[in-house]
């Protein structure tokens, strides 16, 4: 089997923008420049086109990478279901988890529990769409996100600074 470079720049640069992402600009003209007699994929020649045209803007970087939502998203989940638990086990409570939604809705300073509720079934839909299980201890969980320096454990930001969409 030979070594096709050229394909495996173009599968790369592919892969990228059929993530909403751009790739990296050197690796466009690196691939641009083997001289490769097969064509584009078409989703490339189209995002070349756009990017030539102007009509796409590189400024600045994306809010959060990938592996930020997830654990941001595992994060919301692991708080709900911990108060969740609290109000069921603890405090006896018959709704416990009406009451997990406006306990997390005033710790990340939003409007209502409605607002904790929606975010926390998309959270927990994209992680099990991912097929990641929440079964961390909260301990683990907070000391992984101060080791990466989620900024709520850094003791500066608030929480809803990086959960508002």
């Amino acid at each position: 089997m030979a070594d096709d470079p050229a394909g495996r720049l173009w599968s790369g640069i592919a892969w990228e923008i059929r993530r909403g992402r751009h790739p990296n600009r050197d690796d466009v003209v690196a691939a641009l420049r083997l001289g490769d007699q097969q064509p584009l994929p078409v989703d490339v020649q189209l995002y070349i086109g756009r990017l030539l045209a102007g009509e796409i803007d590189q400024r600045g970087k994306p809010k959060h990478n990938y592996m930020r939502k997830q654990l941001v998203a595992h994060y919301l989940v692991r708080r709900v279901d911990r108060w969740h638990r609290v109000f069921r086990d603890r405090k006896r409570r018959p709704a416990s988890q009406p009451a997990a939604f406006e306990k997390v809705a005033s710790e990340y300073g939003w409007n209502n529990s409605a607002t904790a509720e929606r975010k926390y079934r998309s959270a927990k839909a994209e992680l099990m769409a991912l097929g990641l299980a929440v079964n961390n201890a909260d301990w683990h969980v907070r000391q992984l996100l101060r080791e990466h320096r989620w900024p709520p454990f850094d003791r500066g930001e608030k929480q809803s600074d990086l959960l508002s969409p």
